[in-house]
């Protein structure tokens, strides 16, 4: 926006100045939303992070993970239809998967995930 501005200034001074003003309001937004340094981990914090997961799974040591998955299959397509329930289930897991979870353990976050705040409000 600030190049824009600066172009427009040329040719052009009453959009450029706005484009400047624009464009400077969103460098300072930008800047002042941006969240701290990124932190990386000591070994101490993530084997305390993976003892915490361990911790978590001890929960649902004796349920079957796969019978779980089929749970939340339903769920979704029930909420959103079988192509976009399966696809969105998938990506969901998907996304645990890239933070280091195995595929039992992502479907068990994404279970406790739904546990909290469900797909479908069901009546009790």
């Amino acid at each position: 926006m600030l190049l824009i501005g600066a172009l427009f200034t040329i040719a052009s001074p009453v959009p450029g100045v706005l484009f400047l003003v624009l464009g400077l309001v969103s460098l300072f937004y930008g800047v002042s939303s941006r969240p701290g340094a990124i932190q990386e981990s000591t070994v101490d914090e993530f084997k305390t992070r993976q003892e915490e997961k361990k911790a978590e799974l001890v929960e649902y040591e004796g349920v079957d993970y796969e019978a779980i998955y089929d749970e939340l299959i339903t769920r979704y397509v029930n909420h959103w239809g079988a192509s976009l329930g399966i696809q969105l289930l998938d990506d969901e897991i998907s996304a645990c998967m890239r933070h280091g979870q195995s595929f039992p353990e992502a479907v068990i976050a994404v279970y406790r995930r739904q546990e909290k705040k469900p797909v479908n409000q069901e009546s009790s």
